[in-house]
């Protein structure tokens, strides 16, 4: 979960397709699509041979796991207005597109949840496919992962750019039978895309404490992302 890796997602019509980690140190590749999450060595996948990667609603509390450790990033936290306090960020160096595993079986359940601390859009984007994707092991047709976007009045920037975009701005559309797609058109008007930056939460669904207090806030600027 920790070490070096790159990610690949792919987004077709504004939908999220697939997602591709590789863990360049320990050679397993994890991927999320239509079939499931799984991981597996490359030969693995070759022989269609790869093993679940289990994802469980069942975790509780504040706990959490965000990169904290440049200038902006704990005020952005208290700027999320739903109660985070620092001290409960278990790892504050935490690299970004393997972090979602923390909440599979792979990691520490004293996790209770993860956050997009307005990075750059290549360290959470691939997470979103995991929230699509991810099936409860016991009730097949649930899924056990909840994702939202937080934005408030005045957000800082990184390098001139909105870490919390409004709704006038976030590449996030919402269709009219509630679906989350995604306007790459938005994030290509930056000189440099890939600096495009969101505050994203990914949350157990039965984590109601955490998913209670996003929701007690003005929905016009924290939303529930659909896929």
């Amino acid at each position: 979960i920790s070490g070096a890796s790159s990610s690949i997602t792919a987004i077709r019509d504004g939908r999220l397709v697939f997602n591709a980690m590789v863990n360049y140190v320990t050679g397993d590749v994890f991927i999320a699509d239509a079939r499931g999450t799984r991981m597996g060595q490359i030969v693995d996948y070759e022989k269609g041979d790869m093993k679940p990667v289990v994802f469980s609603p069942v975790r509780r509390g504040n706990k959490f796991i965000a990169f904290m450790k440049k200038r902006g990033y704990p005020e952005n936290l208290q700027q999320c207005n739903i109660g985070l306090n620092e001290a409960d960020c278990l790892d504050p160096w935490t690299g970004g597109p393997l972090r979602i595993l923390n909440l599979s079986s792979m990691g520490s359940e004293n996790v209770s949840f993860i956050l997009s601390n307005g990075e750059k859009i290549c360290e959470w984007i691939g997470w979103l496919a995991w929230v699509k994707y991810a099936r409860d092991a016991e009730q097949k047709d649930e899924r056990p992962l909840e994702a939202y976007r937080l934005c408030f009045e005045s957000p800082r920037t990184k390098e001139l750019v909105s870490v919390a975009p409004g709704p006038h701005y976030t590449i996030f559309k919402e269709k009219k039978n509630g679906e989350s797609v995604v306007d790459l058109e938005r994030m290509f008007q930056l000189e440099d895309p890939s600096h495009y930056r969101e505050t994203i939460i990914v949350v157990p669904s039965e984590n109601v404490g955490v998913i209670s207090r996003i929701k007690s806030l003005d929905r016009r600027y924290n939303t529930q992302l659909t896929f």
